[in-house]
């Protein structure tokens, strides 16, 4: 069983224009989560519809494929590249990762717990109580066996931080791409709540990460503390 990480970038982000390409001491925000990845992968694939991205891809030697525009979900983006390379390139069990762009401190060795079961997978961690009612960190509603129950933007007692990646056998994820968002998952913007709505004998299972929440890079503001970050470790 092979692992592919896909990596959606796109420059149109609503809270932050331009986030794949915002440099840290000069390197691009999608080429930190791309050596972030690699250090799990060799197969790993920046998805992106857009030319400014594309050519640093080019230029930098990342491994990149081209996507439409207007697609509504990273998911999406990353189930048009897997149907891509499906002849013969992809088998159906084939674990297939959308790790998102804004997510370059994860742990590989928290996503390599991905390969313990099969169906839908995302990560978890304890959520810090001062981010609450942030809502550009979505929450995840945890139940028995670490079954995700629910996800929001809105503050949920009890919850976990959710963090974003996901993981899917080939087959589930193409699966996925042909289901129309529900309203719900409009509202809050999660595609999560369309799976759990439309699949509903299907789990997301949540793993628990190792250590330290990683920082996300939804903001300007947190691409200065990675900033921070980054030049205190050198």
């Amino acid at each position: 069983m092979k692992t592919i990480i896909i990596i959606p970038a796109r420059m149109g982000s609503s809270r932050f224009p331009g986030k794949p390409l915002a440099p840290v001491n000069g390197i691009p925000l999608v080429h930190w989560t791309y050596n972030q990845a690699r250090r799990l992968s060799n197969l790993v694939i920046v998805a992106t519809p857009d030319r400014e991205i594309a050519h640093y891809c080019e230029k930098n030697n990342l491994a990149w494929r081209p996507t439409m525009i207007h697609h509504p979900t990273g998911t999406h983006r990353a189930a048009e590249v897997i149907r891509q390379m499906r002849d013969g390139a992809v088998g159906q069990k084939d674990l297939v990762i959308n790790w998102q762009v804004d997510e370059p401190f994860v742990d590989p060795n928290d996503v390599a717990q991905f390969n313990r079961r099969f169906g839908i997978k995302t990560l978890f961690g304890e959520l810090r109580d001062h981010l609450l009612f942030d809502s550009n960190l979505v929450k995840v509603a945890v139940g028995d066996q670490n079954r995700c129950l629910w996800f929001s933007r809105a503050p949920m007692r009890g919850a976990k931080e959710h963090i974003g990646v996901y993981g899917f056998e080939a087959s589930k994820l193409i699966e996925l791409e042909k289901i129309e968002p529900t309203s719900l998952s409009k509202a809050e913007s999660l595609e999560q709540l369309t799976w759990i709505e439309k699949l509903p004998n299907d789990w997301i299972t949540g793993f628990p990460i190792e250590g330290e929440i990683p920082l996300s890079i939804n903001t300007p503001e947190d691409l200065e503390l990675m900033q921070e970050i980054v030049g205190n470790a050198n």
